[in-house]
């Protein structure tokens, strides 16, 4: 698969890890500070040879000012008292649309082949709007829609050869609707 200028492969084994923990953090509006401490929460145990804590962040053109005030995507294997600065990161991205289901299944997919693991579990973390979606992106002005979700989800499961063993919606007002897909 060819992302961007990254080439992933499909999944290999697990060779040992037992959990892979993806975060798509979308803190690009009001909740960038709150992206910031819960990042630091998961960076208070960090990943380890048998949970790989890997997250996507997104950061707001407003707001926070903490670990360099970047204002793009990075991607993280989170580590034990790490900050969510941009010599941390393992890849420093444009910016990008987390509303758009390609981004978040680029990120699951990349995930997925680069820390393969006997389980997944997505944490899908910013505001909810119910049935109208979840990932508000201030910069696009776009919000991730049900129907979009799914997309996401089942091009995912499709890559994966199965489907995620657990999507947590970390956000507000997270309907039937969104359930559903």
């Amino acid at each position: 698969l060819l992302l961007g200028l990254l080439v992933i492969p499909k999944p290999t084994s697990a060779q040992g890890t037992k959990w892979t923990f993806m975060v798509y953090l979308d803190a690009d509006n009001d909740l960038e500070d709150v992206g910031i401490d819960n990042f630091l929460s998961m960076a208070k145990v960090g990943s380890s040879d048998d949970l790989k804590i890997v997250v996507q962040f997104d950061r707001a053109t407003f707001g926070d000012s903490r670990y360099g005030d970047w204002r793009t995507t990075k991607r993280y294997l989170v580590q034990k008292d790490m900050v969510p600065d941009s010599a941390s990161a393992l890849y420093n991205m444009t910016e990008q649309n987390m509303a758009d289901p390609t981004t978040l299944s680029d990120f699951v997919k990349w995930a997925v082949a680069t820390y393969p693991a006997d389980h997944y579990f997505l944490d899908l973390w910013d505001h909810g709007q119910g049935w109208q979606g979840v990932a508000f992106d201030d910069d696009s002005g776009d919000i991730l829609s049900a129907p979009e979700l799914g997309q996401a989800l089942a091009d995912i499961t499709q890559f994966a050869g199965r489907p995620l063993d657990i999507l947590a919606n970390d956000a507000c007002r997270m309907t039937l609707e969104i359930m559903y897909e």
